[in-house]
């Protein structure tokens, strides 16, 4: 998907500076349009936003927001890594009210398999919950972070439209996975923590279990004999 696709009609622009390459100042340019879902029951909100990084930023560029220490800055960072585009196109989720992810890797789980997608971004979830979108009066990109739990970055394919890419996201994100309660850590004891067996095919071992209760922020204790 890229700017090709995408109608230019209600984009805002903002430039940010941020602090991409070690102590290194880049200019962020971020066109950006909020995709609210106005349809009940709404289970997520999507943002579209295209970056480009300009890392040639001076003093005479006059004054510019800084958005160091944001969810941005993290997005940037892992583009950088990923992608040498002038212009990358990424989409963010956005919670459909205040809460609580009801595990920490949600959204990689749910989009890992898309074909419309090409890899997930995750933020760092903040302990006291994610907070509900801005009202309509913000109009800052800045104001929208604190509610969304990470991003993604949309397969390179002329023929991938908005549509498709947000029927997708129904499809895969239409459950309460934002919990109005911080969830309880609870421990949980394996008995017997080597590789199970399966007589078709073949030995096996438990590392979807210890992703889960590492998303879940469950703890686990191994009970098994000396040396396992």
């Amino acid at each position: 998907m890229d700017m090709s696709t995408i109608s230019k009609e209600a984009f805002a622009f903002e430039t940010f500076l941020l602090a991409v390459d070690g102590e290194v100042s880049a200019k962020v340019s971020c066109r950006w349009r909020f995709n609210p879902t106005v349809k009940t029951p709404c289970f997520f909100h999507s943002l579209d936003l295209f970056l480009t990084v300009d890392s040639t930023y001076s003093t005479k560029d006059g004054q510019i927001t800084s958005a160091t220490g944001t969810a941005l800055e993290h997005l940037v960072r892992k583009i950088r890594e990923s992608s040498d585009k002038v212009e990358v196109a990424t989409k963010l989720i956005l919670v459909p009210h205040g809460g609580y992810l009801c595990r920490r890797d949600i959204l990689d789980l749910r989009l890992r398999d898309s074909e419309y997608v090409e890899s997930v971004i995750q933020f760092t979830s903040p302990d006291s919950g994610f907070l509900p979108i801005p009202g309509q009066g913000d109009k800052s990109l800045l104001a929208f972070l604190p509610s969304s739990p990470g991003a993604f970055l949309p397969k390179k394919e002329k023929t991938l439209t908005p549509e498709l890419l947000e029927e997708d996201l129904k499809f895969r994100l239409s459950f309460d996975w934002i919990l109005p309660t911080k969830p309880t850590r609870r421990k949980i004891a394996m008995v017997g923590g080597r590789p199970a067996f399966d007589i078709a095919k073949g030995p096996f071992g438990h590392q979807g279990a210890y992703e889960a209760t590492k998303a879940l922020d469950i703890s686990m204790v191994i009970v098994d004999h000396p040396g396992h």
